[in-house]
C-alpha cells in the first residue's frame, strides 16, 4: 500500500505540480533562498559517514586497549550504534546514485534556461541527476536513523528531514517529485538495515545501553530476509 501511495505522488507530481512550483520558487526572492541554500547543506551525507565511520573505529580501537579492557564488551557493543548510522544513511544514497544515473532526469534550472524537462533514461551528466533528490534521501534517512536510535528526538529529527526536504524545492536544486522519491526511499531502506542488524543479533536499544549482544546472528539468507521471499514465492 505504502508502495503504491508513493508510485501516485511521485507520477502525480511530475505531471501536474512539478514545473509549477518550480516556476513559483524560482521568481522569489535572492534572501529566500540564500536562507533555504545555508539550510541544505546540512543534507550532504558526508559530514554524518565520516563522523559514524569514526567514532565506530574509535570505540573499536579503544575496547582492544589492555588498561580499558574491562570496558571491552561494552565498547564493542555501543559500536554497533554508529555502525548502525552508518549504514543506515550509506545504503539509501548509493540506492538514489544508482538512479540518478538510471532515470537521467534534467535539473529545474535546465527548465529555466532552455525550457527542458526530461527524463533522459541515463544521465551521465550531473545536470541530469535531479531524480530522485539525495540531499533528502539523506536527511530523511539521518531523521529516521536518530529516531531509530534515541526515540525522545524523533520531533527534531522530523523537523529536521522537513526543512532539508523543502530547502531542496526552494532553491530550485530539485522538483517536489525528486524530493518524494528521496524520502520514499529512506522510508523504505532504513527500515530494512534495521531488520538486518536485527537479524544479525544487533538490538539498537541494548546496543545504546552497551548491552553486550546475547543472540547469534542468523545465516546470511536470513539475515537479508531472502528466506522470506522463497516462502511467498514457492
Amino acid at each position: 500500500m505504502a508502495e503504491t501511495l508513493g508510485q501516485a505522488a511521485v507520477i502525480l507530481s511530475a505531471l501536474y505540480l512539478d514545473r509549477p512550483l518550480a516556476l513559483f520558487f524560482h521568481a522569489q526572492s535572492e534572501q529566500l533562498r540564500a536562507v533555504f541554500t545555508f539550510i541544505t547543506q546540512f543534507g550532504l551525507s558526508a559530514g554524518y559517514l565520516y563522523g559514524a565511520a569514526i567514532t565506530f573505529a574509535a570505540l573499536r580501537i579503544a575496547a582492544r586497549l589492555p588498561r580499558i579492557a574491562a570496558l571491552a564488551d561494552r565498547l564493542r557493543a555501543y559500536s554497533y550504534v554508529p555502525l548502525f548510522f552508518f549504514t543506515a544513511i550509506a545504503v539509501p544514497g548509493l540506492a538514489v546514485d544508482l538512479l540518478k544515473v538510471v532515470f537521467g532526469r534534467a535539473r529545474p534550472k535546465l527548465l529555466f534556461g532552455s525550457g527542458e524537462y526530461s527524463f533522459t533514461w541515463w544521465g551521465t551528466q550531473a545536470d541530469y541527476w535531479s531524480f530522485p533528490s539525495g540531499h533528502t534521501a539523506n536527511a530523511v534517512a539521518v531523521a529516521l536513523a536518530v529516531s531509530m536510535i534515541w526515540p525522545r528526538h524523533r520531533v527534531l529529527a522530523a523537523i529536521f528531514a522537513v526543512l532539508i526536504a523543502a530547502s531542496r524545492i526552494i532553491i530550485t536544486a530539485h522538483y517536489l517529485s525528486d524530493v518524494i522519491m528521496g524520502a520514499f526511499l529512506a522510508f523504505t531502506i532504513v527500515p530494512y538495515v534495521r531488520f538486518v542488524f536485527a537479524q544479525s543479533g544487533i538490538d539498537l536499544d541494548a546496543a545504546r545501553a552497551a548491552i553486550p549482544r546475547t543472540r547469534p546472528p542468523l545465516a546470511w539468507r536470513q539475515r537479508l530476509g531472502f528466506d522470506r521471499l522463497s516462502s511467498d514465492n514457492p
